[in-house]
């Protein structure tokens, strides 16, 4: 949201060497293969073929993870997303694909499956189902409410034993807390739940059997209840 102006310029720079015919010669090659490379080198969700014959769509990304990552769609009777990195960007990547196999592997609803990924020297990529359609417009609707409800367990844990939120005391540091509120938490016990991390309407879309939360680069499954619900407002209301 902070980059919709830069978007909007850039659409619009490609829109029109589109017209021109120049596209070809603003958008990258993908990298040919060597003569001495093996199979596995290979590993890469789309062909120049697929370039060329426009099958792919890439989409603009977040500037602050780097050029070296990109987000791409696969057309065809159904769309994919292929998420992709360098090798220098592509720990944040791989950490996302094994945090989606761990919360598939629970059996959670709304968690995107993973269609096919690989990798090699230089690069890394996964391919998930594209959710094209928004379908919520805030957090506080009762479908997604219902959805953080499935992602909570049965365990409870003290609230500062929980990684996300000894983060959060640690970085606003006790004085900011004051001794009462350390003493209220300290008390607490917070059922354990799948985060999310970027809980926003959205990142909420629609799935065939209700919504699909998209993009768990900061997931986990060793959360605590709550904090995702109040993250997305916090979000809305920014």
């Amino acid at each position: 949201l902070p980059q919709t102006e830069k978007a909007r310029v850039a659409v619009s720079a490609l829109r029109l060497a589109n017209r021109l015919g120049l596209l070809g010669r603003v958008l990258p090659s993908a990298s040919p293969p060597t003569d001495d490379a093996t199979p596995s080198d290979h590993a890469k969700p789309f062909s120049q073929a697929d370039l060329d014959a426009g099958r792919i769509g890439v989409l603009l990304c977040n500037p602050s993870h780097g050029g070296g990552r990109f987000i791409a769609v696969r057309a065809g009777d159904a769309p994919s997303i292929v998420k992709g990195a360098a090798r220098p960007q592509a720990a944040a990547l791989e950490q996302e694909r094994a945090i989606l196999g761990r919360l598939a592997a629970l059996g959670l609803p709304g968690v995107p499956s993973v269609l096919s990924d690989g990798g090699d020297a230089i690069s890394y990529w996964f391919e998930m189902p594209h959710y094209a359609r928004a379908e919520v417009k805030s957090v506080a609707d009762i479908r997604a409410i219902r959805l953080l409800e499935s992602w909570t367990g049965g365990e409870t844990v003290n609230p500062l034993e929980a990684e996300p939120l000894r983060s959060i005391v640690a970085a606003s540091g006790a004085q900011t807390l004051g001794l009462g509120g350390l003493e209220r938490l300290s008390s607490l016990r917070i059922r354990r739940a799948a985060m999310h991390g970027d809980f926003a309407p959205w990142n909420l879309r629609k799935g065939a059997e209700g919504l699909v939360a998209i993009d768990w680069e900061w997931g986990r499954e060793d959360g605590i209840a709550s904090l995702d619900l109040g993250y997305g407002l916090l979000q809305e209301a920014l």
